[in-house]
Order: structure tokens, then sequence, then C-alpha cells
């Protein structure tokens, strides 16, 4: 069996690299490696100024996409060892034409100022104003959603059908502290419904893009933020990296932040008397620290000095 398994994969590395000279794009790499549970990974890297998928094929005359268009590197995980996809390499993405589309999905640290009964702003509101006229920005985030509350929500029907080629997928705190259960999950079940949303957005070919929830305005006795729900987050970054999804850290990106202005210095951020939420001004600041962090073909939207951006 285990001369079996190691033919298995000589075949299955010397495909790939057959498959690497063979109409694909100029300059990649693929290669093949074991991860810690045994399963197979093929790696892709081609150059960094080149977008390109993934794709495999049984005959080197049908190819599939396999992954995302992504730049510089990703890794794809064989489910099937020995199944019809047998050659593998990277082709070159051609962009959609016309305005792109980027969906925001996630509760009310997401949510527009109005989404959210014009009581207080989630960084979504922040966002319109970073896009060029190219790229079309709609916050689908609401009040009190969670990951499994948005899989049954109009929400979550209105992504489907606009098919956008981006979306931003922030749950975890509702899923935490929320008081229902039609809305609360345990670490296994986020998890699960993690990964029905990102294979949903595949689905229709859209890229998704996975995030830590923002920090909470909560200071120890030196004046630096208390971590909050790390086991949560903890999951989200797992399946980011399971499921080979790009991943925004917003949680740590935003708690450096506030703790290099200081409780003080940070105090602008947050809604009057709230803990969770953002003024105009906070908002701003935290879109800007996800734009920042968004994969480089999303970035090339983001406005420049001296350039129109979008409207909501």
């Amino acid at each position: 069996m285990k001369n079996r398994v190691v033919s298995l994969r000589l075949s299955l590395f010397a495909a790939a690299v057959v498959a690497s000279a063979c109409a694909s794009a100029p300059g990649q790499t693929l290669s093949i490696r074991v991860d810690s549970e045994g399963a197979l990974l093929i790696g892709a890297e081609g150059p960094p100024e080149t977008r390109y998928v993934l794709q495999g094929s049984g005959d080197m005359l049908q190819w599939e996409d396999l992954d995302d268009a992504v730049w510089s590197q990703s890794s794809h995980r064989i489910e099937e060892p020995g199944g019809p996809m047998r050659f593998y390499r990277l082709a070159p993405w051609t962009p959609p034409a016309g305005p792109i589309t980027v969906v925001l999905t996630g509760d009310s640290t997401v949510a527009d100022f109005t989404s959210n009964l014009s009581h207080f702003h989630g960084w979504g509101q922040g966002m319109y104003g970073y896009f060029k006229p190219t790229a079309r920005v709609v916050n689908l985030a609401m009040p009190g959603q969670s990951s499994k509350s948005f899989m049954s929500s109009a929400e979550h029907a209105q992504m489907v059908a606009l098919r956008p080629e981006y979306v931003l997928i922030q749950f975890g705190l509702i899923d935490e502290f929320g008081s229902l259960p039609t809305h609360t999950t345990t670490l296994p079940e986020f998890a699960e419904y993690l990964g029905m949303i990102v294979r949903d957005i595949r689905e229709f070919g859209g890229v998704p893009i996975l995030l830590t929830p923002p920090a909470r305005k909560l200071f120890d006795a030196t004046g630096k933020l208390i971590p909050i729900y790390q086991d949560r987050f903890a999951v989200i970054r797992n399946v980011a990296t399971e499921l080979d999804v790009h991943f925004i850290d917003l949680n740590q990106l935003s708690s450096d932040f506030v703790n290099g202005l200081g409780e003080s210095g940070s105090e602008y951020i947050w809604w009057p008397g709230n803990y969770l939420h953002f003024s105009e001004a906070g908002a701003e600041a935290f879109a800007g620290l996800v734009v920042r962090a968004l994969p480089a073909s999303l970035r090339a939207h983001v406005v420049e000095s001296g350039e129109t951006p979008a409207q909501p």
C-alpha cells in the first residue's frame, strides 16, 4: 500500500510537470506536497504581475477552473487522488468587462448607517469613497446577522442574484453572543456555515474574502485593548487556510491601529456611548484598513490621488 501511495504521488507530480510545459502561463511553477493530514496539495506559483487560474484536466483537452483567479501563489487540495483530474496548469485570467461588483456581508459592524437605523456606522459605510467608478460597492450587511441566519436570508438571495466578482464575508459576533438559537453557532457549526458561504460564492464565479470582526472598545488598566473571541476568530482563519480564501485579520489590524492611537486618541473612532460601532470618521478609518489588505486584483479598483471615487 505504501508503494502504491508513493507511486500515485509521483504520478501526480509527473502530470503536473508535464502540464506545466503545455499552453500555460509563462514563468509558472507547479509542485506537489503532502500536508500534515496526509492530503495531497498541488502548489501553483506564477509571475507576481500576472493574475491566473489553476486548472485541471483528465485529458489535456478539456480544462476546468479549480480555484479563484489569484496572484502569485495558491494551493489546491486534491480531494480524490487517482480521480479524473490528472493534469494541472496555470492559465491567464481574463478580467470581466465593465464595472465589477463588490458585495459586503456581515452584521451591524459592517452595515450602512441607514441599515443601522441611523444609530451608528459600520465600517462598510466607509468603503464607498475608496473605489473608482470601475467598481460598484453593494453593502448587504444587516444588524443581527450571523453566518447561520445569512444562509436563509434575503441578503443571501440578493448576493446570488447579483453574482458579484468579489464578496467580503465578516461574521462571528452574532454567532457568538446572539440571543436567538436561529443565529448562534458552535465553533464547528460556524466553520461549516462559513464554508457553505464560500462555496456558494464560488459557485457563481465570485471571489470570497474572509475577515475577522473589528476590535471592540474595551481597554485594560494599561490602556490596551482586551482581545475578544479569539477561538472564534481562529475558526475564520482556519477556514480561509483550508479553502484557500484570501484572509483579512481585521481584528488584529484594528487592534494595532487603536492601540497605536491610545485610549484617548482613539475616542473619535467610536459612536458616543457605544463600545462596538463607529462614528463616520471611525468607519472610514477601519474601511481603510480593509482596503489596504484587499487582494491586489481588487486594489486595482481603489482610487488614487486625484481620481473620482464611486458613489453608494
